[in-house]
């Protein structure tokens, strides 16, 4: 449940700001401007050994090489599914990155409220296994079938290379 419903103000990618004000709306959340707590990393990975996923967790805005190296560090552990978690109120030029991983293989998963540091972020999703399979999925809300319809389209808009 989320009991604080106001949030310093994000930024939004372009190819997902219907989707991703949408949510926001779903859960009546309203975003403000305040100043941030300053943070030094830009971009942690994490392991989750149980369920067999790695994490790249990006704070701040960061090279394409640095990403890349990132991704392929993940990628060599040989987990089923890797997330990049993105942080909606400190990267500015969030169009680009979200491009970069789009050119990776990520996809839409969605909005991560209060995550890491009390702050907002948006997740994408790549697969890196044949053992994970998304269109056995199932949802009864109005909300999450829309949501998961989503996720299927621009899962393949990514796999076809149509990314905007």
């Amino acid at each position: 449940l989320l009991f604080e419903k106001q949030r310093h103000s994000i930024n939004i990618p372009s190819c997902y700001r219907e989707q991703i004000e949408t949510t926001y709306q779903q859960f009546d959340i309203v975003t403000q401007h305040h100043p941030l707590p300053k943070r030094i990393q830009k971009i942690e990975t994490h392991i989750n050994a149980e369920l067999n996923l790695g994490i790249l967790q990006i704070d701040l805005a960061l090279e394409s090489l640095e990403l890349t190296q990132q991704i392929e560090q993940l990628m060599l552990e040989q987990t089923d599914m890797i997330y990049a978690d993105i942080n909606l109120h400190r990267i500015k030029a969030i169009d680009g990155l979200v491009h970069l991983l789009q050119g990776h293989g990520f996809f839409y998963s969605g909005v991560l409220f209060d995550y890491y540091h009390d702050e907002d972020y948006l997740r994408l999703q790549k697969v890196c296994s044949k053992k994970v399979e998304l269109e056995n999925l199932v949802t009864y809300s109005a909300f999450g079938k829309a949501l998961l319809g989503f996720i299927r389209e621009d899962r393949e808009k990514v796999r076809s290379h149509k990314i905007a």
